[in-house]
């Protein structure tokens, strides 16, 4: 896929030019990069109510270089960036392919469906949080005074980049009876007005006036880009809001109205706990975004599906057509599964290495095998099995006891050769995702995954390669973490923001059944496990944990859970 990127900026008439005026740095921020394609969805003759390109360009002041210009998006992109506040679902589905859509302080579809919002200014209260909320992020004045004004000498009116001369006249006139009679007040006018009151100054609108921002004492404004602007500049803010909503959104921010100028030291303090706290380049937060492995949903059902919750790095999805709920991974590093994983960070988490705990595992690996050769078609001995995912083995010696012939394939090249050397056991190093049926000279009659599948980004590639390889009425049999499991139900975004960085699926018994069933596969069995009372409910004393047990067996509310699954064809 080309590296380009395409800009949707908001161009409808009565939104302002706060949208048009991010974009516009945004692409400066990209282009200066040098290697990424920027285009730009803004039509030349645009339905009624919207803005044309042209007009787009009289509200910015100046034009837009180095960009292409589209009024039908072509071709795919490596982001699509869309910087108005609502977008249709059906909107969102006839746009081009795309690696990652992003939504700038998203409503409504485009919040829901986006795979990642930012939000540079705070949203109303009940919305739904977003990955990143940094008003950082915005093109914030370079010239910033050294210290927070005493008192409200200086005075600028600004009510935004569309033609709103009644409303900053009557806001200048409101400041000018609060102020006393010595306050200077300027008035941005796009038409200058000879019937102003006496004190009162005009300046025509213009790029320039971010930089001049830090020359005032106060900034009278409605909600939006002006408003940190000023904050980032230390110069303190009221709002006067044109409307419900941007009220509500003054309000959520903790901004304060007109009235209180009066008590003007108590209204620095207040914009002081206000200010960004740093300044952030967009450009590069997008730019150190990671090429996703699946675009999408693991199974491929289709592109666009509803969020579940949002993290910095990454998105949680429920397929809509399934029911698995996956993860999109946009920042970060990638996983490595060598030394460490089975050592030290398996240390941290359960207070031992791998190794240390192999007898406990190889323990729990004869009541698995146990329980597939129970449900396996008749067959003659001996079963072939593959552990996908092997690790140091306790599987597969668990395995080998029971009787089957064994194989193993992992990733990590130490844990491969310590099963061929200190077990004896046949075992290789590859990649679940090249596994192909052609490199075996007898199909498996078994293929295990314990807690490996949820590591597969493509999953759709990985169940193909499965009937692949199996053995007709062969058996699959994985263990994974459970999605509706106690630790999910009680707090599901707490339990999606502890499930590591590399499990790109969370799965739960009803999923489980629909993919499998889905990919030529029947379930014969579910098995619930890691069952905790105590995390029920710190509340519950501890002779109540016997109990909490017991209906936690019941209920299927174990935080893992195995499947044996048999290959139909």
């Amino acid at each position: 896929m080309d590296d380009r990127v395409l800009v949707i900026p908001e161009h409808r008439i009565g939104h302002g030019s706060g949208h048009l005026r991010r974009c516009l740095e945004l692409t400066r921020g990209i282009l200066a990069g040098g290697s990424t394609v920027v285009e730009w969805l803004l039509p030349e003759h645009p339905p009624q109510g919207w803005y044309s390109r042209k007009d787009a360009m009289a509200l910015l002041g100046e034009e837009v270089a180095g960009v292409i210009w589209r009024d039908v998006p072509q071709g795919r992109y490596r982001q699509i960036l869309v910087d108005r506040r609502e977008m249709s679902l059906s909107e969102i589905r006839d746009l081009p392919e795309v690696e990652l859509l992003v939504g700038f302080d998203a409503a409504g579809d485009l919040r829901r469906y986006a795979d990642c919002v930012i939000d540079l200014l705070p949203t109303a209260p009940g919305v739904t949080p977003p990955n990143i909320a940094d008003p950082g992020l915005l093109s914030l004045p370079g010239r910033v005074r050294d210290q927070w004004p005493q008192s409200p000498s200086r005075v600028l009116v600004v009510m935004g980049g569309e033609d709103r001369d009644g409303a900053a006249l009557e806001a200048a006139a409101a400041v000018k009876f609060i102020l006393p009679e010595s306050s200077e007040v300027t008035v941005v006018l796009h038409t200058p007005d000879p019937s102003l009151s006496p004190g009162i100054t005009v300046r025509k609108p213009g790029a320039g006036l971010r930089e001049t921002l830090h020359q005032y004492d106060l900034v009278v404004t409605h909600y939006g880009l002006v408003t940190w602007e000023a904050l980032w500049a230390r110069v303190p803010v009221v709002t006067v809001n044109p409307g419900r909503y941007h009220q509500l959104l003054s309000d959520a921010a903790g901004l304060a109205g007109l009235s209180a100028v009066r008590d003007f030291p108590a209204l620095v303090k207040r914009c002081v706990a206000l200010r960004p706290a740093a300044r952030t380049d967009p450009a590069a937060l997008l730019g150190a975004f990671r090429r996703p492995a699946v675009v999408g949903s693991p199974l491929h059902t289709h592109r666009w599906h509803p969020a579940l919750e949002r993290f910095p790095d990454r998105t949680y999805f429920r397929d809509s057509t399934t029911g698995l709920v996956y993860m999109s991974l946009f920042s970060g590093k990638e996983m490595s599964y060598g030394h460490d994983y089975f050592f030290e960070e398996y240390r941290r988490q359960y207070g031992r290495t791998y190794v240390d705990d192999f007898d406990a595992i190889a323990a729990t690996g004869r009541r698995r095998i146990a329980d597939i050769l129970s449900v396996a078609t008749p067959r003659d001995p001996p079963l072939h099995l593959l552990d996908m995912g092997c690790a140091f083995g306790p599987f597969l010696a668990a395995a080998r006891e029971a009787g089957c012939t064994v194989q193993g394939m992992d990733l990590n090249e130490e844990a491969v050769a310590y099963v061929r050397r200190e077990l004896g056991i046949d075992a290789w190093q590859g990649d679940l995702t090249t596994l192909d049926a052609g490199e075996f000279h007898h199909r498996p009659d078994i293929v295990t995954m314990w807690y490996v599948i949820e590591h597969v980004p493509d999953l759709q590639d990985l169940l193909r390669r499965l009937r692949d390889i199996l053995a007709p009425g062969g058996i699959f049999a994985f263990s994974t973490p459970h999605g509706a499991g106690i630790s999910a139900r009680r707090d599901r975004r707490r339990f999606l923001e502890n499930s590591p960085r590399d499990h790109f699926s969370v799965w739960d018994r009803r999923s489980a059944l629909v993919v499998l069933r889905d990919s030529g596969f029947r379930v014969r069995r579910i098995r619930v496990t890691g069952h905790h009372p105590e995390r029920f409910s710190s509340r519950f004393p501890r002779w109540v944990r016997p109990l909490l047990l017991i209906w936690s067996r019941i209920a299927g509310l174990g935080d893992t859970f195995e499947v044996i699954a048999e290959r139909v064809e």
